[in-house]
């Protein structure tokens, strides 16, 4: 490991880390975020110190593209991962584009705007984010089309 910093996620708080060892992942979702890990703090049983120099860099991450609407457009408040100030609003859109290093996190926080809030771009992301769409239909038995 050589960068950590500490996040809060769904009431408890975790520990991200930038890790040089990669090989324990064989077919990554993310190959660009492949150095990211979440560790949750409440089942790590050992820390040890370690040598070398700190990553200045901070997380991989990537951009995110989303768009509010509805009440979201006026109700959004700037958080520390935007990358644009306030987001753009276009045609009662809030544009915004977060620094993502761990989708999961996005994905969640997106069901919970429901449908107030679409993964307009970066592919990958918004492509994980139709499959859990599809798996959460099929479990409830409701008809898709593929």
């Amino acid at each position: 490991m050589s960068y950590a910093e500490i996040s809060f996620e769904e009431k408890r708080f975790d520990w991200e880390i930038w890790c040089e060892e990669t090989n324990d992942l064989k077919n990554p979702d993310y190959p660009e975020l492949v150095h990211n890990r979440c560790l949750r703090f409440d089942r790590i049983q050992a820390i040890e110190p370690m040598d070398g120099l700190w990553r200045e860099e901070g997380l991989d991450f990537v951009k995110v593209y989303l768009h509010f609407c509805r009440g979201m457009v006026k109700a959004y408040e700037r958080r520390q991962k935007d990358i644009s100030e306030e987001g753009q609003v276009i045609a009662d859109v809030r544009q915004v584009v977060w620094r993502v290093s761990n989708p999961f996190w996005l994905i969640r926080e997106v069901f919970r705007y429901g449908e107030d809030c679409v993964i307009v771009s970066r592919d990958s992301v918004r492509d994980r984010f139709q499959q859990k769409l599809i798996a959460l239909c099929r479990q409830y038995n409701l008809e898709i089309r593929d």
